[in-house]
């Protein structure tokens, strides 16, 4: 019997990248994956990548960013489905919001003193609400069913300071303790909170970025590349983690961070 056999998940941003290869992981555990994403086209491919590995999934449409719509989500979930078990909220990271305004204006744009505290708060308060949407929007079905996992994917720039990161380690730093406190005010109803902080990720979006040479980030990403002991994750690697904090494997697990770097970074 597969870890996850009977278990309906929402993965919120599972058609690239990181959250693309935690959907797979979860329907190879057994779990039928709710892929969610904006872009149908993308959003039916990884439905079919899903069901050719002998999965079952559904897509979704929904904007992580608009309340309506997650309601919406966690609403058709729950009448196809029956209920909600996990929430993966992998969608709404920082760093492609930054990368192409510190492409078009030069390296020290990511500098503090060169920033627009308006700008940093408006992208802030994006990359939050694309993570609190989906969280606010299954929350109250999980504590009537008695139960339940979020999980948070984010930047390790929330964890660990890097110079020229203040978005990231604004928007991360703050939802890596609010994950805490959400872990403490849903664990009387058996709904489990963890975050995974990940740093460059291979085979995604900033990857590709990066070896296209068209990142401003080269710098920062090449010393990540060369200095993890254990070499960079892919996104495979981070969904093992991911099905593994979600699962009941991880029962006694909750308000916890955890970060796949690589040995490049350490709790």
């Amino acid at each position: 019997m597969a870890a996850l056999d009977g278990k309906i998940a929402i993965v919120a941003g599972a058609s690239g990248g990181i959250g693309h290869g935690i959907a797979l992981k979860l329907a190879d555990e057994g779990a039928t994956v709710i892929v969610n994403g904006r872009t149908r086209a993308t959003g039916e491919a990884a439905v079919r990548t899903i069901r050719e590995r002998g999965g079952r999934a559904e897509f979704i449409r929904g904007d992580i960013l608009s309340g309506a719509d997650m309601r919406a989500l966690a609403q058709e979930t729950i009448a196809r489905f029956g209920a909600i078990d996990i929430l993966v909220a992998s969608a709404g990271g920082v760093a492609a919001a930054t990368e192409s305004d510190a492409a078009r204006q030069g390296a020290d744009s990511r500098l503090f003193r060169n920033l627009d505290p308006a700008v940093v708060a408006g992208k802030v308060s994006a990359a939050t609400l694309g993570k609190l949407n989906p969280a606010h929007a299954v929350v109250n079905h999980m504590i009537g069913r008695g139960g339940g996992s979020i999980l948070f994917i984010t930047a390790e720039g929330g964890r660990v300071p890097t110079v020229g990161q203040t978005v990231a380690s604004l928007a991360s730093g703050g939802l890596i303790v609010m994950a805490k406190v959400l872990a403490k005010e849903l664990a009387a109803s058996k709904i489990r909170v963890n975050t995974v902080a990940v740093t460059l990720v291979a085979d995604t979006p900033a990857w590709d970025l990066f070896m296209s040479g068209n990142s401003n980030r080269d710098g920062m990403y090449s010393k990540i590349r060369d200095r993890a002991p254990l070499g960079l994750a892919r996104p495979a690697d981070i969904a093992e983690l991911a099905a593994f904090l979600v699962s009941d494997r991880a029962a006694y697990i909750t308000g916890a961070t955890v970060s796949p770097t690589g040995g490049l970074t350490y709790s």
